[in-house]
């Protein structure tokens, strides 16, 4: 009897820290339900992160071969400019000597008349 008894007021006790628990047990799914829903957004974020990320790299080898292009491109343009610099030095150089020949000659031929 005392047995049963004591059953008895164990079993009461377990049903009152049981419905105790509930509303406990249902914040804390609820809460958990909430965080998720947060992770889940984060992650979403995280990879739309990761897709800009990786945009962004693509474009940046894309402007690094346009550079290495253009480097190539400026690097012909100088060659061209050099060479084409020389040859005006050069023709500067046979003009002032044809010009020098001609008052050369323009002399000689005032002291001649």
């Amino acid at each position: 009897n005392a047995a049963l008894q004591n059953s008895r007021q164990v079993a009461s006790k377990s049903d009152g820290m049981i419905n105790e628990l509930r509303p406990k047990i249902g914040y804390l799914e609820s809460d958990l339900r909430n965080e998720t829903s947060k992770v889940a957004i984060s992650l979403g974020e995280v990879q739309d992160c990761e897709v800009m990320l990786q945009t962004s790299r693509e474009v940046a080898l894309k402007a690094d071969g346009l550079v290495g292009e253009l480097r190539v491109k400026v690097g012909h343009l100088e060659s061209d400019l050099w060479s084409e610099t020389s040859k005006l030095a050069r023709a500067l150089s046979e003009f002032g000597a044809c010009e020098a020949m001609l008052q050369s000659s323009q002399e000689d031929a005032s002291y001649s008349d």
